[in-house]
């Protein structure tokens, strides 16, 4: 990946999380951002639409237990997003709940559920008691296996590309 897309990808991610704040500040409630994990340089290939329209609909369940106060769909180089500010100001049960999105079904392992606290601070999974994410590949920490470059991107995909065939299937 050319460091034109890495800075454009980072650039990106930094606006979103000043979204964040910004959503913060403006509801006085959590803000929850669903982005789609996609290894390697194309963070918008046609089987991030796939793991991205899963996303919404899981979060539309979280929708159902407290109306949306706002929601947006961002669309960019670093993939598509989704932020939502629900009727629910217990950010820790929010990240509760994400987590059980992320952990329910192996679709949920190609996303991410962040939670940020009505102060614009993230809510971790650790913090909360859960472990943290396991690799696709190894079923290691995803923190390790990232850090330490441990896969090629090919399996990395490989495996997304398993379980979104398995999502076909249904």
């Amino acid at each position: 990946m050319d460091n034109i897309k890495i800075d454009a990808i980072l650039n990106e991610k930094e606006a979103r999380w000043h979204r964040v704040i910004q959503l913060s500040n403006e509801w006085k409630e959590p803000v929850i951002v669903g982005s789609v994990v996609m290894p390697g340089p194309d963070k918008n290939a046609p089987c991030a639409e796939i793991i991205f329209r899963e996303l919404e609909e899981a979060l539309k369940r979280l929708s159902g237990v407290w109306p949306p106060l706002h929601r947006e769909v961002l669309r960019g180089v670093s993939g598509p997003a989704i932020i939502l500010v629900l009727a629910q100001d217990d950010a820790r049960l929010l990240k509760r709940a994400a987590v059980g999105i992320e952990d329910s079904s192996a679709v949920g392992r190609l996303f991410d559920i962040d939670v940020y606290d009505a102060d614009g601070s993230p809510v971790s999974r650790v913090e909360l008691g859960f472990s943290e994410r396991r690799c696709l590949v190894c079923g290691g920490l995803v923190s390790e296996c990232r850090r330490g470059a441990k896969h090629a991107l090919n399996e990395v995909m490989g495996k997304i590309e398993e379980i979104i065939k398995m999502l076909c299937k249904k």
